[in-house]
């Protein structure tokens, strides 16, 4: 069944055949994946009192399609609204780069060192079974196996042929 993707909206995010997460839709393509995994067939939980788990980007078609079906609508939070930074590290250099809509002049991003972007999530744009993979992995403790993390050898590279 297709759908609008609505800010607020709170979707239903498969984890496997008897597992499901619950996200809530933000600006698009953003979504707030929240802290919590049940059976589809139980009540949906107070979404607003659950702990962020990840936020990341997703395609439109995922939620568009019906895939993550809309099970709800909450307002959203002054937090949820803000957009964050994230970083993007080039394949090919190494060099890094804060991704923000406050470098829309510089094509939304700006030259940065490896200490900025400690904690900020990789820019990314996921698929269903992505973001399905990574709820499952946090939720028993174990790495992000999508997490490829700042190439720091890469980065070290960048610099030295900067500096010569």
């Amino acid at each position: 069944m297709k759908q609008r993707w609505t800010e607020g909206g709170v979707v239903e995010i498969p984890i496997d055949d008897k597992r499901c997460a619950f996200g809530v839709l933000l600006k698009r393509p953003e979504v707030e994946v929240k802290r919590w995994i049940s059976s589809p067939s139980q009540e949906v939980p107070n979404i607003v009192e659950l702990e962020e788990l990840f936020r990341v980007s997703v395609y439109s078609d995922v939620v568009l399609s019906g895939h993550w079906q809309k099970v709800g609508k909450i307002e959203l939070s002054r937090s949820q609204k803000q957009e964050r930074y994230g970083f993007v590290q080039d394949s090919i250099s190494g060099e890094l780069f804060l991704y923000h809509s406050d470098f829309a002049e510089q094509n939304y991003m700006r030259p940065c060192s490896i200490s900025d972007v400690a904690g900020l999530e990789r820019v990314a744009v996921y698929e269903a079974d992505h973001v399905a993979t990574r709820v499952s992995s946090e939720m028993n403790g174990d790495d992000n196996p999508l997490d490829e993390g700042v190439d720091v050898s890469a980065y070290e590279k960048f610099m030295i042929s900067r500096s010569s």
